[in-house]
C-alpha cells in the first residue's frame, strides 16, 4: 500500500518541521567528486528512475492545512528545474578552484524554493586542482526530509559498485553492543546525568547557558559572510594505534583531535580563548539499529531504522588548552572518551524530544524551533558523521573519486538581540506624527493568494529584519526594532465585497482603499500588510488590485520600493534583471566665487525658512488646498494619471528643461486652477510644496543586501529631506503662457539645488532630539509640513513590465498617508509612462475638479509647446 496518495496531503513529523520555519532553516549539501567528466543526460536518468520514486517526500512540496500543521503533499516533479549546471565566466583554464568554492558558498547561502520538491542536484563540469575531480556533483537536499542516515540511505540507492555493479555495496561493520541490564551504581549514575544533562538542555535553549564569545563564536550573529567547506582525508588505518594504546573507539580519537585542532586555532587567534567556555553538539542517530537498510524497510512502520529526522544532540564541553594537555595531546582523546561514555549512559534524548513536543503543542511549531535554534546557536561548533561504503561506486556511471556532506543552515540574526532605529524613523512613528507608505499593483490577472503569500515569505520577509520586528523602547526610552515571528496569515487581508456579481467595483474598491488608509498599523506585529482586493475594477481595467501597505519608519520611498522590487521579476524573461531609467544628472564640487557665495547665502535662507515653518512663523494663507479645520478626519481618497514619458520631449526640447522641471510646473498650474475655480481669491495666496528630496549621492537602485552595507552610498534607512517650493501665483500673464509655471519650477529647483539647507536641517533635528526627545523633533516635521499646502515626491520604476508572484502588472502608484495635508503628490515612472498619483481629504477636496484642472493644465502645456 502507497504512504500516501497523490493528492491526500501526510503529516510533517514534528522535528522535520522545526527544520523548515522562519527560525530554523536547515539543508544539507553532498559532494561526490567524479573521476570523469559529468555527463547530465545519465544523471537525470537516475534521478528520475531511481532518486525520486524511492520516497514521495522526493515529489513533494511543504503545505500548511487550515490549523496550520505541514503537510507533505506530493506534485509533480520536472526534473530540469531541480538540476543546476553553472557556467563559470573564466574560460581555457586548467582547474576551476577558486570559481569552484565561490559557487559553493552562493549555493550553500540560498535557500531551496518552497514551491518545489525540496532537492537540487549542481552539476559542476570543471576540474578541480584541489581533489584533482573531474568534475563535482552537489546534491543539496532539506534537512526536513530526512536525517543524514535516511538520505545518505536514499542517495546510496542511486550507485553502484564499480568492481561489480551487481553485487551490493558493504559497509563497516559496527562491533558496538548494548546492554538493558545495569548495575544499581550505573543506574542512579544514568537517573542523575539525565536529569543534568535535560537541565543543560533547556537552559542552552533558553539563553541562561551560553558559550563565551570566542574567535570561532563571535558576537556578531548574522550569518551573512558566507559559507566555506573544506575537507581533509585520513586513512582509517592510521588510528588503529592510538586506538590500541588507549582501548578508544575511532570516533573518540578523531573528536580528540578535532577538539585539540579546535583549541590551536583559538589560541592561535586570541590567547585568552584557549580557556573560554567553549562546547560542541555531536549529532547522533536514535536508531536502535546502525547498519543501513533498504529505502522500503525504513518506510515500514515500527521499523527500527523508520525513515524521518531520528536524531538527538550530544553537548560535549572543549577541553580548555593548558600546558599539561600540549605537552600530552592523548589527554584531548582520553577526554573526549569520557565525556561520550558518561553521555552514552543518560536517558536526555527522549525527555529532550518530550520538551520540544510539549514547546510545540503549547506555543506553535515556530517556538520550538527557536528553541532547537537557540540550543544551537549558544554553542560553538556541530560535529557530525555517517558511515558510507567499503567499496569504490559509481554515481550514474561516474566513478565517485571521495564524498563528504555538510549541513547548511540560514539564521538570519539573534532575535533577541535589538537593533536601534534611525532618528528620521522614530520621528515617523510617535503621537506626533505617525506616516505610512501605500503601494498599489493593478493585476493583469486574478489574484491567486497562496503565490503571494510564499513570495513574501520567501523572499520579502528575509530581505531585511526590519520587515520581521516590531519597534520597542528599551530603559532609557529609546527605540529600537526587535525581531519577532512572522505569521504571514496575520499580514494578508482579503475583502468580501457586500455586493455580488457586479462586473466592476470600482465604487467598493475606492471605499476600501480609503478605509484602509485612516487605519494605524498595529504597533505588535512587523509594520507592514498586503491587502488583495480580488475584485475588478473599471478605471484602471485590472483584474485584480495588490496594496502593500508598510509604515515609513521602516524606510523611505528608495528602499523600501528597492525591496518590492526585489520581489518582481521580468514578464518578457525572468532571467534577466529589471532595469531602470538612465539618470543623466552630474555633480560639480567646483564652484565660482560668485556661485559659492550666493549657495551661501541661499542656503542660509532656506535653513531659517525650515525652522520657522516648523515653528509656526510661517505658515501658508487659508486656502481650498489648505483649510482652517486641521484635523484631518474625513478620510482619504486616492485617483491616479498615466502620462508617456515621450509627451514631455516637445517642452524638454524647447525649454531646456528636465521632465521633472515640466511635472512639477503642471502640477502648480492643475493647483493653481483648482483654488481659482473654488475661489478666485487664492490665486494668489501664499501656497508652499514640499518636494521630498533622497538625500543619497547615488540615484540608482542598489540590492537590497547593497543597501544594508555599512557606510554605502545607498544605505538603507529614511535618508530623505524636503525644498520647500513656493507655487506662483496665478495671474493673466501666465495663463496666457503656461511655459512660465514650467520655467520658475526649473528656476526654483535649480536654485534648492545648490542648497546647504538639507544636511543643515537634518543637524538641526538632530540637535532637538538630543535637547527634547525624538515627540519634539517629530513634532517639528510635523508643523513644518502642516504649515504648508501639498506635498510631492517621485519614485523611479522598472523600464518593462514586470509580474509580482507571477502576477502582470499593468500598472502601479503609491502614496503616503498620515501627512497632516489635504493634497498629496506622488509621481512613479513604469514602462515608459509616468503614473501620478493625487491623495486628497475627502470631503474637503474635491477629487474629481482636481483631476479636472491638472487636466486642463497639461493640455494648457503641451498645446503651447506645440506651437510652431
Amino acid at each position: 500500500m502507497s504512504e500516501f496518495e497523490k493528492d491526500a496531503p501526510m503529516a510533517v513529523s514534528p522535528i522535520s518541521s522545526y527544520l523548515n520555519t522562519s527560525a530554523y532553516n536547515v539543508s544539507i549539501m553532498v559532494v561526490f567528486e567524479s573521476e570523469i567528466p559529468i555527463d547530465e543526460s545519465k544523471v537525470m536518468q537516475v534521478l528520475g528512475d531511481v532518486f525520486v520514486p524511492l520516497n514521495k517526500r522526493f515529489s513533494s512540496i511543504m503545505i500548511e492545512d487550515k490549523k496550520g500543521k505541514k503537510q507533505w503533499k506530493q506534485v509533480d516533479v520536472n526534473l530540469k528545474e531541480h538540476i543546476k549546471i553553472p557556467i563559470f565566466a573564466k574560460k581555457g583554464v586548467k582547474f576551476y578552484d577558486k570559481e569552484f568554492d565561490e559557487y559553493m558558498s552562493k549555493i550553500g547561502g540560498e535557500k531551496l524554493a518552497q514551491d518545489k520538491p525540496l532537492w537540487e542536484v549542481h552539476l559542476i563540469k570543471y576540474p578541480t586542482r584541489k581533489n584533482n575531480a573531474a568534475g563535482t556533483s552537489v546534491v543539496k537536499l532539506h534537512h526536513s526530509l530526512g536525517d543524514g542516515y535516511t538520505l545518505m540511505g536514499s542517495l546510496l540507492s542511486c550507485v553502484k559498485r564499480v568492481d561489480d555493479p551487481s553485487i551490493p555495496i558493504t559497509f563497516p561493520s559496527s562491533h558496538a553492543t548494548t546492554s538493558s541490564i545495569k548495575t544499581l551504581p550505573q543506574s542512579i549514575f544514568s537517573m542523575f546525568k539525565s536529569a543534568s544533562d535535560f537541565g543543560w538542555n533547556i537552559l542552552r535553549g533558553s539563553n541562561f547557558i551560553v558559550d563565551d564569545q570566542s574567535p570561532i563564536k563571535p558576537e556578531n550573529k548574522e550569518f551573512k559572510h558566507g559559507f566555506g567547506i573544506s575537507n581533509v582525508t585520513l586513512s582509517l588505518d592510521s588510528f588503529k594505534v592510538v586506538k590500541n594504546k588507549l582501548k578508544v573507539t575511532t570516533n573518540d580519537t578523531l573528536v580528540g583531535m578535532i577538539f585539540l585542532g579546535i583549541r590551536l586555532y583559538m589560541e592561535a587567534k586570541s590567547y585568552e580563548s584557549r580557556k573560554t567556555q567553549t562546547t560542541a553538539i555531536v549529532m547522533l542517530n536514535a536508531r536502535k539499529i546502525r547498519a543501513y537498510k533498504s529505502v522500503e524497510e525504513m518506510l515500514q512502520t515500527n521499523s527500527d531504522t523508520s525513515w524521518g529526522n531520528r536524531f538527538h544532540s550530544l553537548y560535549l564541553p572543549i577541553p580548555k588548552l593548558s600546558d599539561a594537555n600540549t605537552s600530552n595531546p592523548l589527554d584531548f582523546v582520553l577526554e573526549a572518551h569520557k565525556i561520550i561514555i558518561g553521555l552514552r549512559n543518560s536517558l536526555v534524548f527522549p525527555f529532550s524530544g518530550l520538551i520540544l513536543g510539549m514547546l510545540d503543542k503549547i506555543k506553535g511549531t515556530e517556538a520550538a524551533a527557536k528553541h532547537a535554534y537557540k540550543t544551537v546557536a549558544n554553542s560553538s561548533v556541530i560535529i557530525s558523521n555517517v558511515v558510507g561504503p567499503v567499496e569504490q561506486v559509481a554515481l550514474a556511471n561516474h566513478p565517485i573519486k571521495r564524498f563528504y556532506f555538510t549541513a547548511i543552515g540560514l539564521p538570519i540574526f539573534e532575535k533577541d538581540a535589538p537593533m536601534a532605529v534611525s532618528p528620521m524613523s522614530s520621528y515617523l512613528n510617535t503621537s506626533a506624527l505617525n506616516v505610512f507608505i501605500m503601494v498599489v499593483f493593478e493585476l493583469e490577472i486574478p489574484i491567486d493568494e497562496s503565490k503571494i503569500m510564499q513570495v513574501l515569505g520567501d523572499v520579502f520577509v528575509p530581505l531585511n529584519k526590519r520587515f520581521s520586528s516590531i519597534m520597542i523602547e528599551d530603559k532609557k526610552g529609546k527605540k529600537q526594532w526587535k525581531q519577532v515571528d512572522v505569521n504571514i496569515k496575520e499580514h494578508i487581508k482579503i475583502p468580501i465585497f457586500a455586493k455580488k456579481g457586479m462586473k466592476f467595483y470600482d465604487e467598493e474598491f475606492d471605499e476600501y482603499v480609503s478605509k484602509i488608509g485612516g487605519e494605524k498599523l498595529a504597533e505588535d506585529k512587523p509594520l507592514w500588510e498586503v491587502h488583495l482586493i480580488k475584485y475588478p475594477t473599471r478605471k484602471n481595467n485590472a483584474a485584480g488590485t495588490s496594496v502593500v501597505k508598510l509604515h515609513h519608519s521602516l524606510g523611505d520611498g528608495y528602499t523600501l520600493m528597492g525591496s518590492l522590487l526585489s520581489c518582481v521579476k521580468r514578464v518578457d524573461d525572468p532571467s534577466i534583471p529589471i532595469t531602470f531609467p538612465s539618470s543623466h544628472a552630474t555633480t560639480s564640487s567646483i564652484k565660482t566665487l560668485p556661485q559659492s557665495i550666493f549657495s551661501m547665502f541661499k542656503s542660509a535662507s532656506d535653513f531659517g525658512w525650515n525652522i520657522l515653518r516648523g515653528s509656526n512663523f510661517i505658515v501658508d494663507d487659508q486656502s481650498p488646498i489648505k483649510p482652517e479645520n486641521k484635523e484631518f478626519k474625513h478620510g482619504f481618497g486616492i485617483s491616479n494619471v498615466t502620462l508617456s514619458l515621450d509627451s514631455f520631449k516637445v517642452v524638454k526640447s524647447k525649454l531646456k528643461v528636465t521632465t521633472n522641471d515640466t511635472l512639477v510646473g503642471m502640477i502648480f498650474l492643475g493647483i493653481r486652477l483648482y483654488m481659482e475655480a473654488k475661489s478666485y481669491e487664492s490665486r494668489k495666496a501664499k501656497t508652499t510644496a514640499l518636494v521630498l528630496i533622497n538625500t543619497r549621492k547615488i540615484r540608482s537602485y542598489k540590492s537590497v543586501e547593497e543597501m544594508l552595507q555599512t557606510n554605502s552610498e545607498s544605505s538603507w534607512g529614511n535618508r530623505f529631506h524636503y525644498l520647500h517650493l513656493p507655487i506662483p501665483d496665478l495671474n493673466d500673464a501666465n495663463t496666457s503662457n503656461p511655459f512660465d509655471f514650467v520655467l520658475e519650477a526649473h528656476k526654483i529647483i535649480s536654485g534648492l539645488r545648490i542648497s546647504l539647507a538639507l544636511p543643515l536641517s537634518s543637524m538641526f533635528l538632530g540637535l532637538l532630539d538630543k535637547i527634547k526627545g525624538p515627540e519634539a523633533a517629530a513634532k517639528h516635521v510635523y508643523k513644518t509640513i502642516e504649515n504648508s499646502s501639498v506635498s510631492i515626491s517621485n519614485v523611479v520604476g522598472p523600464v518593462e513590465q514586470v509580474a509580482f508572484a507571477n502576477h502582470p502588472i499593468k500598472g502601479f502608484y503609491f502614496m503616503s498617508i498620515g501627512v497632516p495635508q489635504s493634497v498629496l503628490v506622488t509621481i512613479l515612472s513604469y514602462m515608459g509612462n509616468l503614473h501620478i498619483a493625487f491623495g486628497v481629504e475627502k470631503g474637503v477636496i474635491d477629487e474629481q475638479q482636481l483631476l479636472s484642472c491638472f487636466e486642463t493644465a497639461k493640455e494648457m502645456i503641451f498645446n503651447a509647446a506645440n506651437k510652431t
